[in-house]
Order: structure tokens, then sequence, then C-alpha cells
């Protein structure tokens, strides 16, 4: 902008709007992708809780077991199922089902949301996988 050619008034306050937009919208996502980072890395820490768990023990884990490993830390609660007993138990079946590189991803366009807080997402999960099991199966069978 040459000098002495000041910007007029109202075009100044709607670069100024348009930038504070920006920067809450930026803030918006930032704090999305906080969260799904937390969900992943609770997520990575409770499959390699489960694992040790049956290694050293050689049984399946309990949801308690795994939070005991994790020090009391917060489990993620996609990852158990109810049994006929009753009790929480880590589900090895949906473990050897998924392709963890990927699902364990750090982009989210490539592995489900997780949102262990929120037991619609959860359920939602729980259809998604519902559906990929599906997926798996080839045509000619189907």
């Amino acid at each position: 902008m040459p000098a002495g050619d000041n910007p007029v008034y109202p075009d100044v306050l709607l670069s100024i709007r348009a930038v504070r937009q920006s920067l809450e919208r930026a803030e918006t996502n930032s704090d999305d992708r906080q969260q799904y980072l937390a969900n992943l890395l609770r997520e990575a820490r409770t499959i390699r809780a489960a694992l040790e768990f049956l290694i050293e023990q050689d049984d399946a884990p309990l949801k308690e077991h795994v939070k005991e490993m994790l020090d009391n830390e917060a489990v993620s609660h996609s990852w158990f199922y109810e049994s006929e007993e009753a009790e929480d138990c880590f589900d090895f079946d949906r473990l050897d089902r998924k392709n963890l590189e990927q699902h364990l991803s750090d982009h989210e366009d490539q592995s489900e949301a997780r949102y262990d807080a929120d037991p619609e997402k959860e359920s939602e999960e729980e259809a998604q996988d519902a559906l990929e099991r599906e997926e798996d199966i080839p045509e000619d069978e189907a």
C-alpha cells in the first residue's frame, strides 16, 4: 500500500473480524485435536496394559486389572465388553480384527474418533465395528 493511502475504516474492521474468526476456529480445531489425541493415547495405553497382563498372568484381563496396571488412570471403555458373568472383559476379538497401525494413527480421517466420556460415541464405534465385520466378508460369500 503506497504511503499516504490509509485503508478505509470499515475495511480495517472487516479484516480484524476475519482474523478474529479465523483464530477462534483454529482454537476450536486445536482443542478438538488435543481431545482426540488424548483419547487415542488412552486407548493405546489400555491395549498395551491388557496385552502385558495377558503375557504376565496368562489370563484375559478384566477392566479392573487393566486399570490397576495403569496405576488407576482412565482406561478406554470401548475396548471392554460385559461377559455373561457381568464382568468387563478386554475384547481380544476386536483387537484381532483391527489394523492397529491404522486404528491408532494420529490422522482423524483414517481412524474413528474416540470419546470414552460419551457413551453415544461408544455406541457409534460398536456400530462401525459391526459394519467393518460385514465388509470383511467377501461378496461371493454374502
